[in-house]
Order: structure tokens, then sequence, then C-alpha cells
């Protein structure tokens, strides 16, 4: 019917676009899809030459559609069973994934052949994991059980990938789930009798400890799921616990705990905390009840804490003298809620990414001490975790407990930091425990199965109110209101009636305007979180710009800007402006009008609130979301919205919409969010590891940047509960996000002067999780100095003076967590910052010894050390980097020149007489190096008499401290300007780097300040890279494209010059520039070259004027500054209201905005004066 209802010539159009590579993407797609619903063999056969000849770039989406529809047809036209294994061998993993989906639809054996070699054959995780999720969908195929079963088994034992032993896990949680599977409870238990014996092994054998705890908790869900009576029970209580708030409780009927062991009780309460609160049965004289999270009362602990450490940046309005109290005997913690990062409050869940969880069945410090609330009889605590029970039996003694609870409360930080063991650390991880039972406790662990992870045994030893401020405000207020010298207070009373009249009108009537406005937009979403919200932004921008519709997006990133894109028009960046830099909530209110005026269909907005209050406004009475997103909650801001990890998602809890949708990619804390959404009528929609996980690397790759893939996850659910297809999604996304100038960005090495330098940006990664992530995803933390002697690693520290508490955790960062050759510290307050620092080493010190409790001997303490440090250490190590500065040089006669390596003077001679500019700076980073060996073969010679049974010498341990402290004291790099260019920071870095190395330099902590120009620069030589690299094309019009944009580029520098004067001799006897116009827009670029470097140079040379004559304008113009203000606030004004007239051009209202953030910025006085004074001399 459908083949007959149009011509052949709209068939024939139809064939044409589905086989023509040059026609739009999506009219490919949509043309193969008309063929696969009009004319089979037709599509057979586009199908076929599509998929036989795979093309590069977009063409991976058109064969992904391709084989989609090949499943589809499989039952009409058996014979294209031929093409999945054409598909099989595809180079894109995001087609081959598609595959997996589309072999469901085949007969048997087609996928008992295809099946297992994308499951075990195919080298990309992604794919094998995708074609593991297809599994539960061939259930229903009695014939495929048998092949099923070992296909998972085959996984179980044989992969080694975590994501992908992850994902096979979670499908075999997920079968007994099934519907057709509850019905039958046999069929449940032999499914679990088959996995439990190759689950167990992974749970106890895999090298990866997140394997292992996930293997655990499957496991625990298996038991339960195989078990009617246990599957009824846990439902029962899920259903009553769905009514109960966080920190509360409800009692338990008698029946439904008549009949059970006390233990099963735990364990079943165990698997319904795995993902939820954590619960705690308690018996009492009513019956029992049963607390579902956390219960917070005030701690003595909490109150010596906050005694010991005043700090300005607490949150203010909260009480800081809470801690956890638990109870009864009974406990289930929950497996996730769990601070990622390490707060300033002690004892907290702090989630390891080495474990993948943060250890329940370790009893936190606040677990030890509610076991101490027990007056008589005393009885054993049982804590349930899916790794087994750990009892807690308190000293039976009153006088004993008392004193264990004043110990425990009095050294509570002490106690929480051994709890914290981490690999890096130097005591033994049964250090917690053992101190503990030095204090009284009893403690034993038994496992549900016959043997304990090793990993788990490891921890368990072998064996077992300020007052507030008074002031007298009455005589005041009555003197001001009651004295003859001042207004009378009739007066005062009509004055002040008139002013909060006056201000109430005016807030009614903006409003007004705001809710009349956000009337006018069809589609707000919302986004907010800790980190990654202003790229979330950006791509759901970029989304929606697709979809053509008219977006508005307000993002509040590195600088404040807006995106605007008219119906099926360009997405383009516009400044916000922000008097004094300084963002406030009616920074909203001017751009949801601005967005109404511009005619916007989608207005996307971050939320730049931070205090609860201001939070709940921008939601609940301003926006009132139709969609929102949370990316995470991580740690960050705690003094205000903390200060534990804990406290951040409860305070993200306000930008819940009622009657809304929330999407949200936090995983540690979603319980706080969901149980937050239940009662305002919005359901919760989830991503987590496996969403982003399975994110093929092709398609993360068509992104410019390194954009989180949860970030990606996250929008591709709203995106799918939008009806949007995940393919266009992923597509357009990549094409059209417009980038932030922080994000996570890898841009090209830089030649300069024999060095080369390669800049990460991770300066928006602003909190420690964040941080570190981004040192392990670009290859920081897994750098092998002697394997790579010509590689250094450097860090540059962007400090902020406004951001007290984020200084010290970087503080923290640099001292404890990350290792390099350069640290350099540029922004403001770098004398607190370096404050921070030896705060942060002498509580680091505190656990450095030559007699570490891992049984190492001082030599390998000490060797251990210095490879972490990154300290020169060995000979033949130095050797390698002087090696690797002559070959980075084009010395010849390397081997010559290191043969004089023990004689200083004859090295230093025969480098010399190499004739090379670098000859200096080689000989200096050789003495350097020499040095360092030096000082560690003397310290080295102190230790060689002693080993691990040594009596410990506390002498010598002080001096091996004063050793690593130099050694990291040597690395610190301070800029003191905080004027300093992009320029002369990178001027600064390539002297601090040694001839004829590659400097890796990651900037971190901010981007505001001395950092953007750094930034900058780089986005300057990233653009004037991508320019050089087209006009060295073979193609004649790529060529003369990367001619003009390096005609136009006005921000050539330091990183520019070499690289652009090698292309240009290059491309000077290159068969595309022969000819006159070629030839003399080459010799022009040069030009413009040669003057503007000369300019960088006079300008890095330029010491900022200190004279009477700058202070005193300096003076003046902070006096006039308020009325400029007003000026800069009115012209910012005029120049949205001409955009949205249309009176002006985007790229003008762009540049002149810009002008005004700089203007506001200082010195616009002086600038005035010169230019007057050049007025007057012309």
């Amino acid at each position: 019917m459908q083949s007959r209802s149009i011509n052949d010539f709209t068939l024939q159009y139809v064939f044409r676009a589905a086989t023509d590579p040059r026609q739009h993407v999506w009219i490919q797609c949509a043309a193969i899809n008309l063929l696969a619903s009009l004319a089979l063999d037709a599509f057979a056969a586009v199908a076929g030459k599509r998929l036989e000849q795979p093309r590069a770039g977009d063409d991976l989406f058109v064969r992904r559609r391709a084989i989609l529809l090949v499943g589809q047809k499989l039952a009409q036209r058996p014979a294209l069973v031929g093409l999945l294994d054409t598909a099989r061998r595809d180079p894109s993993p995001y087609v081959r994934q598609a595959l997996a989906e589309a072999l469901t639809q085949a007969d048997d054996d087609s996928l008992v052949r295809l099946m297992p070699m994308l499951l075990r054959e195919d080298i990309t995780p992604q794919v094998r994991a995708a074609a593991t999720l297809q599994i539960p969908a061939l259930l229903a195929r009695p014939a495929l059980a048998d092949h099923l079963r070992a296909w998972l088994t085959t996984l179980l034992t044989e992969e080694d990938d975590p994501f992908v032993l992850k994902v096979a896990l979670t499908v075999i949680a997920q079968v007994p789930a099934l519907p057709l599977w509850r019905a039958d409870p046999e069929r449940r238990r032999q499914w679990t009798a088959y996995f439990l014996p190759s689950i167990e092994a992974l749970h106890l054998s895999s090298p990866s400890l997140p394997v292992r705890r996930y293997a655990a908790m499957t496991r625990e869900t298996l038991w339960c799921q195989s078990d009617d009576r246990r599957l009824q029970w846990l439902q029962d209580l899920q259903g009553r616990l769905s009514r109960c708030p966080p920190g509360r409780s409800i009692r338990l009927p008698r029946r439904l705990l008549q009949g059970w062991e006390q233990a099963e009780i735990g364990r079943l309460l165990a698997v319904a905390s795995q993902q939820d609160f954590g619960l705690d049965l308690e018996k009492t004289w009513t019956g029992w009840r049963l607390w579902r999270g956390h219960v917070f009362r005030r701690r003595l602990w909490r109150m010596l804490h906050e005694f010991r450490h005043p700090s300005p940046d607490k949150r203010q309005g909260f009480l800081h003298t809470l801690g956890r109290v638990f109870h009864g005997h009974r406990r289930a913690p929950s497996a996730i809620l769990a601070e990622l990062a390490e707060t300033k409050v002690p004892g907290e869940p702090l989630h390891f990414a080495s474990e993948g969880g943060w250890r329940p069945y370790l009893p936190l410090v606040d677990e030890f001490l509610s076991a101490l609330d027990q007056i008589f009889p005393v009885k054993p605590v049982s804590i349930h975790s899916a790794e087994g029970v750990t009892e807690i039996t308190p000293p039976h003694t009153i006088m004993a407990r008392l004193m264990a609870a004043f110990k425990l409360s009095w050294r509570f930080e002490r106690y929480a930091h051994l709890r914290n063991w981490h690999e890096d650390g130097q005591q033994t991880p049964s250090a917690y425990l053992r101190a503990m039972t030095e204090l009284g406790f009893a403690i034993r662990f038994q496992p549900y199965g016959d043997a304990p992870d090793a990993q788990v045994r490891r921890f368990f030893p072998a064996g077992f109110a300020l007052t507030g401020l008074e002031f007298d405000w009455w005589p005041g207020l009555r003197n001001y209101f009651f004295s003859v010298f001042e207004n009378t207070l009739p007066e005062l009373i009509l004055f002040t009636a008139m002013a909060l009249l006056a201000f109430l009108i005016r807030h009614l009537y903006l409003n007004r305007q705001i809710h009349q406005a956000r009337a006018r937009l069809p589609l707000v979403i919302g986004g907010w979180g800790t980190r990654g919200k202003s790229g979330t932004e950006r791509i759901k921008a970029a989304l929606f710009n697709a979809l053509g519709y008219s977006v508005v997006s307000k993002t509040t990133g590195c600088e404040a800007m807006f995106l605007h894109g008219p119906a099926y028009g360009q997405l383009r960046e516009m400044f916000l402006f922000r008097p004094y830099d300084k963002a406030t909530i009616w920074e909203q209110h001017n751009v949801v009008r601005l967005a109404s005026k511009l005619g916007g269909e989608v207005f996307l907005w971050e939320c730049m609130a931070l205090t609860p209050a201001f939070v709940r406004l921008l939601q609940r009475r301003w926006m009132r979301d139709d969609f929102s997103t949370i990316t995470n909650t991580f740690p960050d801001h705690e003094d205000l919205q903390g200060p534990a990890g804990i406290n951040i998602p409860e305070v993200m809890t306000n930008f819940i919409p009622e009657q809304g949708y929330l999407f949200t990619s936090e995983e540690q804390m979603r319980p706080i969010l969901s149980a937050a959404a239940r009662p305002m009528g919005t359901p919760l929609r989830g991503v987590g590891w496996m969403e982003s996980g399975l994110l093929a690397p092709d398609v993360l790759a068509r992104f410019p940047y390194q954009e989180h893939p949860d970030n990606i996850a996250l929008v591709l659910a709203l995106a799918d509960e939008l009806g949007i297809p995940q393919d266009f999604a992923l597509k357009e996304m990549a094409d059209r996000v417009v980038p932030d100038l922080g994000v996570l960005k890898v841009y090209p090495t830089a030649p300069l002067a024999t060095r080369r330098l390669e800049f990460v940006n991770g300066m928006s990664a602003n909190e420690r999780f964040g941080c570190l992530g981004n040192w392990q995803r670009t290859g920081f933390a897994s750098h092998d100095m002697e394997a790579e002697p010509g590689v250094m690693l450097s860090v540059v520290v962007n400090n902020r003076a406004d951001r007290i508490a984020r200084s010290r955790v970087f503080a923290g960062i640099l001292v404890e967590d990350i290792s390099a050759d350069q640290i350099m510290l540029i922004g403001s307050n770098l004398h607190g910052l370096q404050g921070y620092i030896r705060e942060s080493w002498q509580t680091h010190a505190a656990g450095l010894s030559l007699w570490p409790a891992d049984g190492s001997t001082p030599a390998q303490a000490l060797a251990g050390i210095a490879r972490r440090r990154r300290v020169v250490h060995t000979a033949t190590h130095a050797r390698a980097r002087l090696a690797a500065m002559l070959a980075g040089c084009g010395i010849a006669g390397t081997e010559t020149i290191l043969a004089a390596w023990d004689t200083p003077a004859d090295l230093a001679a025969a480098i010399r007489a190499s004739g090379s500019a670098e000859a200096d700076a080689i000989i200096d980073y050789a003495e350097r190096d020499r040095l360092s060996l030096t000082e560690y073969a003397e310290f080295a010679q102190r230790l060689s008499a002693l080993d691990a049974a040594s009596a410990r010498d506390a002498a010598l341990d002080s001096a091996f401290r004063e050793l690593v402290w130099r050694w990291l004291e040597r690395r610190l790099l301070v800029v003191e300007d905080y004027y300093a260019s992009g320029n002369q920071i990178i001027d600064i870095l390539c002297h601090a780097t040694p001839p004829g190395f590659k400097n890796r330099i990651q900037g971190i902590q901010n981007i505001k300040g001395t950092g953007l120009d750094f930034v900058y620069r780089w986005q300057a030589w990233d653009t004037c890279h991508r320019a050089c690299a087209l006009l060295q094309s073979q193609e004649p019009e790529v060529a003369r494209q990367g001619l003009a944009t390096l005609a136009s580029f006005q921000e050539f520098g330091l990183l520019c010059e070499e690289h652009v004067k090698t292309v240009i001799a290059t491309v000077k006897a290159a068969p595309q520039a022969q000819n006159e116009h070629f030839q003399s827009e080459l010799n022009i670029i040069a030009a413009r070259l040669d003057r503007a470097m000369q300019e960088v140079r006079e300008q890095m040379t330029v010491t900022r004027a200190s004279g009477w004559q700058e202070r005193l304008f300096a003076g003046i113009e902070s006096f006039l500054d308020a009325g400029d203000a007003i000026k800069r606030r009115k012209i910012s004004n005029r120049i949205y209201q001409d955009l949205t007239n249309e009176r002006i051009s985007y790229a003008r209202a762009a540049l002149e905005l810009q002008a005004l953030n700089k203007r506001q910025k200082g010195g616009w006085l002086l600038q005035a004066l010169q230019q007057w004074k050049q007025r007057r001399s012309s």
C-alpha cells in the first residue's frame, strides 16, 4: 500500500538522497527510513552500500540508523542478516552499539554466532557493555537460555574492564525482577544458584575494588530475590519507608518481625538501604521502631571542634554543633550518601574512588559514640552491610564508657582521620579499629560467606555554645527618636511609612514584570549543581538551537554570559554586564525580561544564587521551571551551603520545581533529592555511571573539548523525555555547542625557545573532587618521570583573595594529592595561599615517618617519597634528563657529553662547545639535578645502617620532614604581580622549563583575575594553530580559508611566533601558494607578526608605575567611580535595548559590553586623560 502511494520519480529522489553523502546527514537518515517502508529491495541495496563503504565524519549517524532499520526489517527480509556481519566490522563503536540492539531481532542461529563476538571480542568496552544490556530482552527465547547464562558467566570470569563487569552484574540482578520471573520462584532460585559462585569469586578476587563492592551488593540483591518470603517482606518494608521522611522513624508491627532471625532482618535492611537512606532498628518499650536516614543532635565533639577551628568563612545562620546520633542495636548504613571531597567537618562518610564507596562496613566515629549511649544492660551493636556484619561491643563498666566517650569527643578529628585511610598513607589500614580497641571496644566482623574479602579484612586487627554578643540598643534608639535635635516622631513615622510604601510598590511592580515575562516564555528549563552546570546549559542550548527554536540561555560560568540563537539561526555568545562584577538575583529579572523581548521560545538558565532563600525565590516564585537539572552536589561553597557534604544536597532541594520534572546525574546524594521531590509532585529521573559509561568514545571525541560524560548523559535523558532521538541530540550538541572559557580542554603544544608547552585548562574545577578528576583524566596522575625524562609537569594555581575556603582546600591538594615539578602561584592573596600551604604541610607532615606502619625500611620510605614528589634521586634519571635536554636542543654528540657527567667542569665545557644558545641554561638545570642527587644521597647514607626493626629516631624523622618540605618549597614559583599579562606568565613558564623539555601545564582553582588573560593567550594560540593547519592543506580552497583567517588574526603572542614563522616558510614553497595574491598575503602576515611581537615584548618590559601621581589618580577615580558606575549601567541597558530593537549587531554589542566590563576593572580615569592629551596634541 505504501509502495503504491508514491510515484517512481519521488522514489528515485528518495533513493538518490539516501545514497548521496553530500546531503545533510538527517536528510540521508530520513531517506533511508522512507526506503525501508516503501521499497525494501532498494533499502537493502542502500544499507549494504553504506555499511560496506564507511566514511569519516557524520556518516556514522547514517550507518547507525541503517543498522537499526535492518534489525527492524529482519522479520520481513531474513536475508538482511548478512548486513549484521558487515556492521560487526564497522570502525565506529557507536554503530557497533546499535548492532547489539539490532541483533535482538535476529534469528537464534545468527544471534548465537554474532553476539559472543560483541560480548567478548570487541575492543571497545562501551560496545561490550551495550551488548550485555541486550541479554534481558533475549531471555524470552527458551532456546537461548543456556547460551545467555554461559555468556554472562564468561563475562564474569574473563572480562577485565570494571565498567563492563558492573554492567554484567547489574543485568544479573535485574533479571529476577522481570515481570515473567516474579511469578516463578523456582526459576529465580536456579538463576541465583547458577551465578552465585562466579559472583562470589569476583567479590573475593577481582583486581578492581569497586567491582568487589558491587559484586557483594549484587550477591545480596540476588539472595533476597531468590526467596519469595524475603522479597515480599522487603517490598512491604519499602512501601512503609516511602511514607517516612528522612531523619524520622516509623513503628513496625510485631507481625512483620515475627518468625525472623534478627541477623536475617539486618541483612534485609542492608539490601533496602543500598541505594537509599541508612536504616536503624530500635526496640523501645512500645515496640519496634525503624529510623530512616541520619539523625543529628548536639554533640560535644562538634562543639570542641568548632571552638578549636574558628574561621570567618563559616556558614551563617546554621547550627555548627550537630553530630550524627544512631539508634538501636541493629543498623544498615546506606551504600551511598558520602561526600566526594573531604570538608572541614570531620567524621563524615567520605567516598574513596579507589574503593567505589565509603566503606560502610567500617563504623563511623559517631557510631562508636552512639554505641556508648547505653546504661544497662550493655549490648553489642550490629552493623549490616553487603560485606557482612560488623559487631561493636562497648566497654562493660560505666566509667570505662564515660572515659571512652570523653576520649572520642576530645580527639574526634584524629580518629576520623584514621578511619579515612588511603593507600598513600603511612598508617596501617587496621590502625583505626586498633585505636578503638584501646578505648575498650570489642570489634568483630562476620562475613556472609565462608571467607571475608581480604581488602575488607585488612581494616580489622588480627584476632578479633559560644555566648551571643549582647549590646544595649534601646538608649541609642530612644535618643534618636525622642531627641529635640532630631526629627519628631510623627515625621519619622510618616517618612518611614512613605519609604516602605515606595519599596513595596516598586517590588510589586518588578514582580509583576517578571511574572509577565515568564508567562511569555513557553518552555523554561533551569540548571544547577556544583560542577558542570555551565557546560550543561551550553549543550542544552545547542540541542534546542538544533531543533529550530529561538533560544536564550543564561550561563554564569567563568564569565557572566548569555547565549542567544534566533529561530533557525546561529547560537551566539553575549556578555552580561555586572556592576563591579558582582551578581545579584536582579540579574535574573533583567535577563528574563530580555529573553521575552528577544522572542525566546526556550529559556535556559543557570542558577547563580547560593543561599537557600534566594534559590527558593528564583525557582518557586519567579521561574517555576517546566524541567530542571541538577548536575551534582559535590562539596563547595561550604560557607553558604555546608559545612558538611550532606548539607549541600539539602540546600539544593530548594531548586526542585513544584509540579515539574527533575533530572540529575548525582548518585551519592540522590536519595535526599528524591525524598524532597516526592511531596512536591515532581518526578525525578536520574542518570549515573551506566548511562555515562555507555557513551561511545568516537561520539565523545566529536565535542570540541572534553565535556564530562555525566553532563552529556544528563541532557540526553532530558532529550529522551522530550521525544528527541538520541543520535540527533548527540550530533547536534557536539556540532553546535558554544564552549565556555573554562571547559576542560587540552590545547595544542606550542614550540617556544626549544621548549614545548602544552596547556590543560582545568581552572573551572574549583573543588577537590573535580580538580583531582581532571588530573587523572588528562594523564597527569599516571605520568612516569623515569619513563619520560624529557616531560615535566607544572601547575598554575590562580588564587583569589575572596575565596579563602577554596584557597585552603587547594593548599591541601598541592601538599597531599598532586605531584608536579613546578607549582606556579598567580592571582591575589598569594602570601595567604603560601601560609595555607605551610599549614597543610604541617598537618600532612605529622603523619610522615621513615618508619611507616606498612613495614617498609627507612631507605624504602625515603625512595618512595622522592618518587612521589618527582625528585631526581638516581644518577640514571639525572643523565636521562640531560640527554633529553641535549636531544631537544638538537645538540649532537650526546654520548660524548654524557661521558663527562662525573666531572662538572668538563661537562660544562663540553656543553658550551656545542655552540647552542641554550648551553648556559642546560648547565644550570644539570647542576640543579646534581644538587638534588647529592642531597638525596647524603640523607640516604645516614639511613644505610637502619632497617624496619630499628628503633624510631625522632631527630632523623624531623630531618626527613624538613628535607621533604625543602623539596616542595623549591617547586613553588610565585608571580607577585597581580596585573601580570598572559604573555608574561607564559614567558616565566618557558624560562622555568629545562631547554628541550616538554612542559605539560595544568591550570587549577580559579580563572578570573590574573588567570583570565593567561587563558585568553591559549585560546588565541588555539585559533592561530587551527588557521595554520588549514593554511598547510593541499586543497586550495581550504588553504585560502586558513590564509584569510590568519590575515585577519589580531592576537599574535609568544605562543604563536615560532609556529607561524615555520608555517609561512613552508607554505611559501607549496604549489597552492604559487600566485601573487597568496605570496603577498603571506608577506603581510609575516610583517604583522613582527610588529605584533615587537609590541608584545615592549609591553612585557613595562613596569607599572607606583609613584604619587598614580596613587593620586587612583584616589580620585575611586571617588568618582560611583557616578561612572551609574553611567556604565545606563549604557549597558541602552545596548540591550538596541539589541532587542535590532538597532545594533551582535558583534558590536559584544564589543561594547566587553569594553564596559574592562572599564569597571579600573584605570579609566588615567586612560581618559591620556586620550584627552592625545586629542589636544593632534
